[in-house]
């Protein structure tokens, strides 16, 4: 990868042998989501605290005896605070926290696919030694050398943090629904189905639909590899019978249809 410091990019190899290209976030977009993060924190902490007094007010009846089992608690709710925040949020916000979504970039693992639980909770462990020795400075300086702007969180958990793909149709599936020779009770289907579909599922839908064009002439048994083992998870998962499922131009337009009604939807909501 050649380091492009304004649009720095990485290629990675999906389970399924695609290579996609992703636009790497930079660290000043990073230190700003950390900084939003950071300030959810903060009011996060302080919530924890007034409710550690209250219950311990509540519970010894006055704030004589309070002081040393508060600070015990304290220290607790900071640590789970400043940490797990972090990996309840990346793993229900598809590889994003709050500040991460604000800023447009999330978190994904080394083969492109979503963070898991364990890669989530090392990177995020290691934050507190990227923290030293002030404020992220540690980790700012191996991010700037790194040559795929990883912090020391991100090479022992094997992520890497890139621009998030805006809830956007590719050229060559803004097309009319309509237009597609799929049946219509099947279109129907789509649009009743189309909420069981996830965000990362959908953007890896919209990956394939951009690269099958070119890889099908060159490799056509690994596109339709990936066209029907697609479209087949996904209409197992939105319940939907396929009555081609080994026609790939039968699935190749219901990834179109699939794709297509959730941006609209997206759009529309």
């Amino acid at each position: 990868m050649a380091k492009d410091l304004l649009h720095p990019t990485v290629e990675l190899e999906t389970p399924d042998h695609v290579v996609v290209t992703f636009q790497l976030a930079g660290l000043g977009r990073r230190a700003l989501a950390t900084a939003l993060d950071i300030l959810v924190q903060v009011g996060l902490t302080l919530v924890v605290g007034l409710l550690a007094i209250a219950g311990l007010v509540l519970w010894q009846g006055g704030l004589a005896d309070v002081g040393g089992t508060f600070i015990a608690i304290t220290i607790i709710a900071i640590f789970f605070v400043w940490s797990a925040y972090f990996i309840i949020s990346e793993l229900r916000m598809n590889g994003q926290s709050l500040g991460k979504r604000k800023l447009g970039i999330r978190v994904i693992k080394r083969d492109g696919s979503s963070v898991d639980f364990l890669a989530s909770a090392i990177r995020n462990l290691l934050r507190w030694v990227d923290f030293f020795p002030t404020f992220y400075g540690l980790g700012a300086l191996v991010t700037l050398l790194s040559a795929r702007y990883q912090r020391l969180g991100d090479m022992a958990a094997g992520t890497y943090v890139v621009v998030q793909e805006r809830d956007q149709v590719p050229e060559h599936v803004l097309i009319d629904l309509q237009s597609l020779p799929l049946p219509d009770s099947l279109k129907d289907s789509v649009r009743a189905s189309v909420s069981a579909v996830e965000q990362d599922e959908y953007e890896y839908v919209l990956r394939l639909l951009r690269r099958l064009p070119d890889l099908g002439p060159r490799q056509p048994a690994i596109a339709q590899h990936l066209c029907w083992q697609t479209a087949g998870a996904l209409a197992r998962k939105m319940r939907i019978p396929l009555d081609r499922p080994s026609d790939y131009d039968y699935c190749y337009y219901f990834l179109n249809a699939v794709a297509t009604v959730y941006a609209q939807r997206s759009v529309a909501g």
